[in-house]
């Protein structure tokens, strides 16, 4: 796996719930083969308009539905724990999408 990989693996939500489902590898993580991601949601209602980021299906992504690139549900997973890939994101959206969860944390 590497950094803007769509991969599938088991997420928590935020009521507790695990489900498995599309993710992107925002970063690898020092030790121990542990990555951290973002969920991706069909639910584009979720939308957090200048942070999240819709993503339309094609040949690169192999996403079958619009869907969302939700910043604000971020996980960490083990790499035991993926279950295979899908496609990729642009190295720029993908550039774009850090600096958007960095300055996010940044900001006082």
């Amino acid at each position: 796996m590497k950094e803007g990989d769509i991969i599938i693996c088991p997420v928590a939500s935020a009521s507790g719930s695990t489900k498995v489902r599309p993710a992107l590898v925002l970063r690898a993580l020092p030790t121990y083969d542990d990555y951290l991601i973002c969920g991706l949601s069909s639910q584009l209602w979720q939308e957090i308009p200048g942070f999240d980021e819709v993503l339309l299906p094609d040949a690169v992504n192999k996403l079958r539905v619009t869907s969302l690139i939700r910043l604000s549900f971020l996980a960490v997973v083990n790499v035991s724990d993926i279950r295979g890939g899908m496609g990729h994101v642009s190295a720029s959206m993908l550039a774009t999408l850090k600096q958007r969860l960095a300055d996010h944390l940044i900001k006082p």
